[in-house]
């Protein structure tokens, strides 16, 4: 996808002295946050506080660029400008959208759904090795680390509270508890669960084919996710009992659908 935007927004402007290239996977949100801390800014915001006095976005990730708004085109050209760097694409989650919407134009309501744009989510101990912030994490339904195999976490160890991706990239939260300090008992999901997660990771980041051995069925990224959405817009809009509850088939049946 190729980004075009009105260029009579912009003003020419200084790189930066320090500019630190992403790392794989990264998402805008943490380049931005590790280049503003290359060039000793005490936060993105501070950074930013010109560019942005006339958005009010800071509980914002910056990691889905929406086009109607002035602060994407304003964050775009401060990335190209004055951090140098041109694909900003590759920092962002607009890129899956074609593989998960296919052709539609995701409404506001579908990108809410399956996008993170205001908590945060990561894995400790990929975040102990890279201190950067993955843009794989922004998507709702990826709860597991597939390198590591442990849940993902959201909410502070110490107050409870969801984690904002701010706070996680400065490495404290509001409460004063410092994260990589913090000891989580890490749970490893249901094998199922893992290998479904790992399918899915795979899909989004490689276009790799889905076998089903047991139908000897292939799926491509983009037919995996249709159905895929199918199906959550029939949870959506039909009540579980709705849908299990028939002559043939009773929710009763399946003891391990913990929703009665």
């Amino acid at each position: 996808m190729t980004l075009y935007f009105d260029e009579s927004i912009s003003s020419k402007r200084t790189p930066l002295i320090n500019r630190v290239p992403p790392n794989q996977g990264e998402s805008l949100y943490s380049f931005m946050f590790r280049n503003a801390e290359a060039n000793y800014f005490e936060s993105l915001g501070i950074m930013l506080k010109e560019e942005l006095k006339s958005c009010n976005i800071y509980w914002y990730h910056y990691n889905y660029l929406d086009f109607d708004k002035k602060w994407t085109k304003v964050i775009t050209n401060f990335v190209e400008e004055e951090i140098l760097y041109k694909d900003i694409n590759k920092l962002c989650l607009n890129q899956y959208d074609e593989i998960i919407f296919g052709d539609k134009t995701p409404t506001k309501v579908e990108k809410d759904y399956y996008y993170v744009k205001s908590q945060a989510k990561y894995c400790p101990l990929c975040f102990c090795e890279h201190k950067h912030y993955k843009l794989i994490w922004d998507f709702s339904f990826l709860t597991t680390c597939p390198k590591h195999k442990v849940n993902l976490i959201n909410i502070c160890k110490s107050c409870q509270k969801p984690i904002k991706i701010g706070q996680l990239m400065k490495n404290h939260c509001q409460c004063g508890s410092c994260y990589s300090s913090q000891i989580y008992d890490l749970v490893k999901p249901d094998e199922n669960i893992l290998q479904t997660q790992i399918y899915i990771h795979n899909l989004l980041l490689h276009e790799k084919r889905l076998d089903s051995p047991p139908n000897e069925f292939n799926l491509s990224s983009q037919d995996y996710f249709y159905c895929f959405r199918l199906l959550i817009n029939t949870l959506l809009n039909l009540p579980i009992k709705t849908i299990f509850d028939s002559e043939h088939l009773s929710i009763d049946n399946f003891d391990w659908w913990d929703i009665k």
